[in-house]
């Protein structure tokens, strides 16, 4: 899986412990402040289950807990049991913006990612998700986001069109470390509404998976899309 996000400069802990059958542990920790547009600091952890294989595992989640250490909002993930999360820019401003959690199931090839992106909400004093609930990224697939791109702010998602396991007895052209068809998703991000489907299209040609410039490659085609 391959994704591009502004990292900032805040503070990243990294935990990766044994646990007990059941049990939630961190993964990743962040601190976030008013840069994201919160009133003071707020403490933000991905946790996942490490006690087995299975559908006996927790979910992956993200919790946030308020500055006053008297209330935590947890968002779980069901069907996904890895967690990753970054805080990234996604406007035009170069402070931090949102904080990206990823959710994976460790499938082959590396996928499927989840993706959810939390800003501070003022009005409810919580954090939200701005992108659609069920966003995932297969195996393989790509994301990008544009902060400007002809004065539209928007997340690209790229996923081959035909998915196979690597041992499978597909056809050269049908495995999956061969290229591939891409079906691309466009998301336009508005202010009230969080980053909204614009759209898709097939490519033309097919791309190789390894291939690091897919979404720029169809800059003309996401161009007209948005128009």
């Amino acid at each position: 899986m391959k994704f591009l996000v502004v990292i900032t400069g805040l503070f990243i802990m990294l935990f990766c412990n044994e646990s007990l059958a059941g049990e939630y542990k961190t993964t990743t920790t962040l601190t976030v402040d008013k840069a994201i547009g919160a009133s003071a600091t707020w403490r933000v952890e991905a946790s996942q289950d490490y006690s087995g294989e299975g559908s006996s595992r927790l979910p992956a989640r993200i919790c946030f807990s308020n500055p006053s250490g008297t209330g935590q909002q947890c968002e779980p993930v069901e069907g996904f049991t890895a967690s990753n999360m970054e805080v990234l820019s996604f406007t035009e401003k170069a402070e931090p913006s949102g904080i990206l959690f990823l959710a994976n199931t460790n499938g082959p090839g590396g996928g499927p990612d989840h993706l959810s992106l939390w800003v501070y909400d003022s009005n409810t004093q919580w954090f939200k998700n701005i992108l659609p609930s069920k966003l995932c990224v297969k195996a393989l697939g790509t994301y990008k986001f544009f902060p400007s791109l002809d004065n539209k702010n928007i997340l690209v998602v790229a996923d081959p069109e035909t998915l196979k396991e690597p041992d499978s007895q597909a056809s050269d052209d049908d495995s999956m470390w061969n290229p591939h068809y891409y079906m691309f998703s466009i998301f336009r991000y508005y202010h009230d509404k969080g980053f909204v489907n614009a759209g898709s299209f097939k490519t033309k040609d097919k791309h190789s998976p390894e291939d690091d410039n897919l979404i720029d490659s169809e800059m003309e085609n996401i161009r007209k899309l948005l128009k």
